[in-house]
């Protein structure tokens, strides 16, 4: 048997050793599915002389995940490739369940994602105790979704409530971590161990049977809609889009898949999850995360940007020169990768508060037993304080982190090299001054580098290398060694006016504040910046950072540009510009309680600052696509600046560097990335028109497409639709107009439709704009749901709009309600599946409201603290009187549509397959009549809820004088009288 071994043991059980040939790990590839085939036929084919089986690992690890090669060729073969290879592999893993024999996964390494999947299918699992070892679906970073039965599985194994976490946040368990929350069963201390209970177990159960398969099962906890997941699952998908935004569809798919299959058989399950995968598998977003996030940076990983084949080279200490926030956060994070820290300042008392931030760390960590004390004495026993420069005679490397100071660095660079030994590295870690310029001070400058690490240090795993013009091969091997080796992932640049990193954030920041400049509302600039998958708005992180700070650094590039004849500091001449005014108005940033931001005292929700309106406008109306793309292409089109100029060589080190350092959106893949998941020549042409209408400094470098091919080790393909953006606001609306009915459906299935601020405004807009040629409008949503009500991540993610809870109401919600009030012709509602909160307003709100039998209606505000809206109380008293309406929004009870029927809140109840034709058929019969007189009588119902009779009565002489003056009656009356079938227009 290839890439396996297959024994019998004496107690009859049969040991399985899977062990790929050619490979330090075994991953699932054609080859693997091959031989997992030839074992479980020879399993089948010995189920009567064997009483069970053991299937365990030659390797360090058990099976480590599905072959992102792998991946990447079912991506070029099509969805329908993805679906029938995980299909394949949900076979295999179900004849392993259903052997009819005891199996037992015998883990004694890592099992992540397929690896995982593999063990979940057999009956027991037993893991060895080695904290080396991990268990999870690691799958969702990656943009898809755990394939191989890994949703229904652990839904059905754990239950919603804790499989959910384990699967959209692709955590990471240890051995005892895993066994607590149930993925393993056992947890021992070696492999002999191992292999001996797992005989003891398949001994004591030898007709084991999965739980689901038994008849009768429900999945712990229940389904989605059960008493103890109900609430919570109404908040995942709200918890999910504050961390995705809607960018990152995985993890919103995962939540989808899991609540559907909660509510099907197994098999059925199975089927929704092989579907979900090659939905994800084709997304823009996987192929960018896969490139970027798991290609390139294992290629960083490797070293392949590392220059030279020398052996790497482990420093064992380190000196840092300045106890302030940068060598402090060093010197913690070296001390944790096991180097001896030396760390001065200068003053022994300042040197020993620097130590004390790692102290603090530390404690924090015994605190959440992440560490005993004895590990964290002996992490800070490694870090020596002093103010003695002779202390670090012996370093390996020292690091200056003193001030943004020429002449400052200059120093401590020449006092500090007469101590060391000629072998030793010197770097610098600055953010803004050339290391060229800085190296002028060493007597070997070889061996000196720029170390830009970002803050805070203990939290930031990037550190960008930068190569001065003297720096040597050697001295830049050791850097990305030791950099490596205190556990951060090196990114390499030559250098240049604010590297790679600086120079690229930079101008976000400018284009926020120019945007500001212009006019634009700062709400819209912030909130749109987020919405594109920027953590932080450019308006916000100039207060974070304090915009004295950056003033200084401006100003100390504009000495520099003087002193070298550059122009870089023109690069961010408006936030430089923005910044002083702020400052000069005592209002620097979040530190001194005022910027852009308003930082209440009571520790409130901070809030964008009034004044800037009165300075700035804000009522200038540009489209939105133009300010996302202002914000996004300017940093893209500075990064292709930085290629061009040689400042980056491989776009490896962009794309991971500008996620990782500045948070550049990483469902994009990268500031590069970007580009080629645009389209080349869709991205020329949007940077030539952003340029015609705002300025040259959005065109690119002449040749761009050919250095980016250059710079790239494998060109992403384009996508099959060039230059869609995968980073605009999730949630569209979608017209189609066809003989006189206008159909829109809610077009956002992923999220069952969920309803946002821009997509209410968007229906909204539609509505109060209807075509001379609409005679019906029909209302529906896209997918199992017609509307699962508010997105509640836009409160969530809002604090402005949480400290005024009416605001998106009086803004979004109700100027929505008030459009289908409005409308001059017959709504008709065409409802399946859920109808929740804002959407059963929706769908209540229909003339005419025909649901599937699968539809349901449901206001659950109470379970959130929140009282209806929408509409919904006026809607469901005037329908279904006072008593009943109480009812469900106290009680916050599913409605079916049946029920729904009788107590007369719905028109019309019919099969779910025949909704379509249905509603159809009813539209297109309405449009052919005189829906102007439709019209009238909609808006005469509409007003019967508030009048008094006298004033309904009035009403109707009004109307009944309108409908008698229109072409629809003169055509009625001519119609009646020729006895021939009456052609209304609707006028």
């Amino acid at each position: 048997m290839q890439n396996a071994t297959y024994e019998v043991r004496p107690s009859g059980v049969a040991l399985v050793t899977l062990d790929m040939e050619g490979s330090p790990v075994n991953v699932m590839n054609d080859a693997f599915t091959a031989m997992l085939d030839e074992v479980i036929a020879r399993l089948e084919a010995d189920r009567d002389s064997v009483t069970g089986a053991i299937i365990t690992s030659a390797k360090s690890t058990f099976v480590a995940g599905g072959d992102i090669a792998k991946i990447l060729e079912l991506r070029e073969q099509g969805a329908e490739a993805g679906f029938n290879f995980v299909q394949g592999l949900k076979a295999q893993l179900r004849r392993i369940e259903r052997l009819g024999k005891p199996v037992v996964a015998a883990l004694n390494g890592s099992a992540l994602g397929g690896g995982l999947e593999l063990a979940l299918a057999m009956h027991h699992r037993i893991a060895v105790d080695d904290p080396k070892s991990q268990f999870g679906f690691p799958e969702v970073g990656l943009g898809i979704l755990p394939a191989g039965g890994g949703v229904v599985r652990s839904v059905r194994m754990l239950g919603l409530m804790k499989a959910l976490p384990l699967l959209t946040e692709g955590r990471r368990l240890n051995p005892g971590q895993a066994l607590k929350e149930g993925l393993v069963d056992e947890v021992v201390a070696d492999r002999d161990s191992m292999i001996a209970n797992a005989e003891v177990w398949i001994a004591a159960n030898p007709e084991f049977v999965q739980p689901w398969d038994h008849k009768g099962f429900t999945i712990p906890g229940g389904d989605m809609f059960s008493a103890t997941n109900a609430g919570a699952m109404a908040m995942f998908p709200a918890m999910i889009f504050k961390k995705t935004k809607g960018l990152l569809p995985a993890a919103e798919r995962i939540l989808r898949v899991a609540a559907e299959s909660s509510q099907t058989g197994f098999d059925s399950a199975c089927d929704i999850e092989s579907r979900a995968f090659a939905d994800l598998l084709m997304s823009p977003a996987s192929e960018n995360l896969i490139r970027t996030m798991f290609l390139q940076m294992n290629e960083i990983g490797a070293g392949a940007s590392r220059p030279g084949s020398a052996a790497k080279r482990k420093m064992t200490s380190l000196g840092i020169l300045g106890a302030g926030m940068m060598g402090r956060g060093i010197a913690y994070s070296a001390a944790l990768a096991g180097l001896k820290v030396i760390l001065k300042d200068v003053t022994a008392e300042a040197a020993e508060k620097g130590k004390a931030y790692t102290r603090k760390l530390l404690d924090k960590d015994i605190e959440r037993g992440k560490r005993t004390s004895g590990d964290a004495d002996a992490i800070l026993e490694r870090i020596i304080a002093t103010d003695q420069m002779d202390q670090l005679a012996d370093c390996d490397i020292v690091i200056e982190a003193v001030f943004e100071d020429v002449s400052l660095k200059h120093s401590i660079v020449r006092e500090v090299e007469v101590v060391l030994p000629e072998t030793s590295l010197v770097a610098t870690n600055t953010s803004t001054l050339p290391i060229s310029m800085l190296s002028e001070a060493s007597k070997r400058p070889e061996n000196f580098i720029g170390l830009h690490f970002f803050s805070p240090v203990d939290r930031m795993h990037i550190v960008e290398i930068i190569c001065g013009e003297a720096t040597s091969p050697d001295t830049l091997a050791k850097a990305f060694d030791f950099v490596q080796q205190i556990r951060k992932t090196p990114i390499i640049v030559n250098d240049s006016r604010g590297f790679f990193t600086s120079r690229v954030f930079s101008v976000y920041t400018d284009e926020g504040d120019r945007l500001l400049k212009d006019g634009v509302n700062p709400v819209l600039i912030e909130n749109l910046a987020r919405q594109s998958g920027m953590p932080v708005g450019p308006l916000a992180v100039q207060d974070e950072v304090m915009m004295d700070m950056l003033l200084r650094s401006f100003k100390t590039n504009q000495d520099l540009d003087a002193q070298l004849g550059d122009n870089y500091a023109d690069v961010y001449a408006v936030c430089g510009e923005l910044c002083d005014y702020m400052s000069s108005r005592g209002r620097p940033g979040r530190s001194a309680g005022a910027g852009f931001y308003e930082y209440p005292q009571d520790g409130g929700a901070k809030y964008l600052w009034a004044g800037l309106k009165k300075a700035f406008g804000g009522d200038v109306e540009l489209p939105l696509d133009d300010v996302r793309d202002r914000l996004m292409f300017r940093m893209v089109i500075e990064a292709a600046r930085c290629l061009d100029e040689g400042v980056i060589s491989h776009v490896r080190d962009g794309n991971v560097g500008s996620i990782l350092a500045f948070g550049f959106p990483v469902h994009t893949g990268g500031v590069y990335q970007f580009v080629q998941s645009y389209g080349l020549d869709a991205f020329l042409a949007r940077a030539a028109s952003l340029a015609e209408t705002y300025g040259p400094r959005f065109l690119p470098p002449a040749d761009f497409g050919a250095t980016l091919q250059r710079a790239s080790a494998a060109p992403a393909k384009a996508p099959e639709a060039p230059g869609t953006r995968t980073y605009l606001m999730a949630g569209t609306i979608q017209a189609d107009l066809d003989d006189g009915v206008l159909r829109l459906t809610i077009s956002d299935p992923d999220r069952m439709n969920a309803m946002t601020p821009a997509l209410a405004d968007d229906l909204c807009a539609r509505l109060r704009s209807l075509d001379e040629g609409v005679r019906v409008v029909v209302l529906s949503g896209a997918g199992k749901a017609f509307c699962a009500g508010a997105n509640l991540a836009d409160v969530l993610a809002d604090p402005t709009a949480r400290s005024n809870g009416g605001r998106m109401l009086e803004e979004h919600y109700n100027p929505l309600i008030l459009a289908i009030r409005d409308l001059p012709v017959p709504l008709i509602t065409a409802v399946r599946g859920a109808a929740v909160g804002v959407g059963a307003s929706l769908a209540c709100a229909g003339d005419l409201i025909i649901a599937s039998d699968t539809a349901f209606f449901l206001q659950a505000f109470r379970k959130i603290g929140l009282a209806p809206d929408g509409g919904a109380p006026f809607f469901l008293t005037q329908a279904i009187g006072r008593v009943r309406a109480l009812e469900m929004m106290l009680l916050a009870e599913k409605l079916p549509a049946s029920r729904a029927l009788e107590w007369g809140l719905i028109t019309r109840v019919v099969a779910d397959d025949a909704l379509e034709d249905v509603v159809t058929a009813l539209a297109r019969d309405l449009a052919q009549g005189a829906t102007f007189a439709m019209g009238k009588v909609r808006q005469l119902a509409w007003a019967a809820t508030h009048s008094s009779l006298e004033q309904a009565l009035e009403l109707e002489v009004q109307t009944q004088a309108a409908t008698a003056a229109s072409a629809d009656f003169e055509e009625g009356l001519a119609a009646f009288m020729a006895k021939r079938p009456p052609q209304f227009t609707g006028r």
